[in-house]
């Protein structure tokens, strides 16, 4: 998902048509990834996808104003980070990932709803996008739209959610699917390889067109070809 969402912040810093045939205008891009390192993981899979450093801003952490450091708290620091991107002229926000930056207990519908509403204010007020990203649960078996993990408040917030998954019949691809699709119809299910640069020593993603498969057959584990 880190690496996917690298790509994606490279073709945005390049304006490079996206994967499923999409036009992209260039802008800049703000990542806040918690971790993986900015010199020795982010910056060289930045280079590697092809991004466009100057378009780039990063960080991981925040000043505690106490002379240290901290995690950025949502919603606590919203105002703050909608301060930077408008300041910098953002047009894509990434959270890596954003379970580690939620002030509320994500486990709570309530609180996962109060905790994001006022970043999806941030994103209509500025017109940038915002990808968050978050590991899936354990319940193997559940619907696609309910492997991630916290409460379905998260999700619920978000206009569109994609999901990942290992290739059912190819061990060296991926798969991303949509499992929610609020404001367009669901993009196609496309398939990835992640392959080293030996230049940068870092994986960067290749694109291997639309697969036939859909989030909830992904996450329901292995069926049968008719299933699938």
């Amino acid at each position: 998902k880190s690496v996917v969402s690298v790509n994606v912040a490279a073709h945005v810093s390049t304006g490079r048509t996206f994967p499923d045939g999409a036009t992209c205008k260039v802008g800049n891009v703000l990542i806040c990834n918690v971790e993986d390192g900015e010199a020795d993981t982010t910056v060289p899979r930045l280079k590697a996808n092809g991004a466009d450093l100057e378009n780039v801003l990063m960080f991981s952490t925040v000043p505690d104003g106490k002379g240290g450091e901290r995690l950025l708290d949502l919603p606590g620091d919203i105002p703050m980070l909608e301060e930077l991107m408008v300041e910098h002229d953002v047009r894509l926000l990434i959270l890596d990932p954003v379970m580690t930056m939620l002030g509320a207990d994500v486990n709570k519908d309530q609180d996962a709803r109060k905790a994001l509403s006022p970043l999806k204010d941030v994103a209509e007020r500025t017109g940038a996008a915002v990808i968050l990203i978050r590991h899936l649960n354990k319940s193997v078996g559940l619907r696609a739209i309910q492997r991630g993990g916290g409460n379905m408040g998260l999700i619920g917030v978000a206009r569109a959610g994609l999901f990942f998954a290992a290739h059912p019949d190819d061990e060296d691809m991926n798969v991303v699917a949509s499992h929610k699709a609020n404001l367009a119809p669901p993009p196609p299910s496309l398939a990835y390889q992640i392959v080293n640069s030996e230049v940068h020593d870092a994986p960067r993603i290749e694109w291997r067109g639309a697969v036939d498969y859909t989030a909830d057959s992904l996450a329901s584990g292995p069926q049968s070809s008719e299933d699938r």
